[in-house]
């Protein structure tokens, strides 16, 4: 799948969000800027290569194809295999060209200004920033602990699904 097979059918806006997740609108912002980081990647990346030209030829050859192919990733999550078929390559170059295609997105969005603010100093910065708002939930996974001696208490953190002893993050009010 490219960015022309879905073209004729994208003024059907519900076609683009159901692929990448974006309106045409927020692709066409994302596009210009996420191709300028793009082409200062493969600048950055000449200097490693032996000769150019060596290899079979990109599948995904455009920067409107490459962010097609990575919110399509982000909005869907399916597996390299799946996503490799889907873009008409293996699964392996879709995991390498996903990769190479993380930190060319990551930098658009800190362009943009629109990356959730993820480091705080103290946890008064962290109080300010979510002034406020009464709970915070963190999603996060489980996580081991030792194991408690009292059996009663080994109970309430064991994870039969995954045979161990776990604790899961607490929603922490705020």
């Amino acid at each position: 799948m490219n960015i022309k097979e879905i073209s004729p059918r994208i003024h059907e806006e519900r076609q683009l969000k159901a692929v990448s997740g974006v309106s045409l609108e927020q692709f066409s912002i994302l596009l210009p800027i996420f191709e300028k980081f793009l082409i200062e990647q493969q600048e950055k990346n000449k200097q490693n290569k032996i000769k150019p030209n060596n290899g079979r030829l990109p599948t995904l050859k455009t920067a409107e194809d490459k962010l097609l192919f990575f919110l399509h990733y982000m909005k869907c999550y399916p597996t390299f295999d799946q996503l490799g078929f889907t873009f008409n390559m293996s699964g392996s170059n879709a995991c390498t060209l996903l990769y190479k295609l993380f930190p060319v997105m990551l930098n658009t969005l800190n362009y943009l200004e629109v990356l959730p603010k993820t480091e705080f100093t103290d946890p008064a910065e962290m109080q300010a920033c979510f002034k406020g708002i009464g709970t915070l939930v963190i999603d996060a996974t489980e996580r081991l602990i030792q194991r408690p001696q009292d059996h009663e208490i080994q109970a309430e953190h064991y994870s039969g699904k995954k045979k161990n002893i776990l604790r899961k993050t607490p929603s922490l009010p705020l």
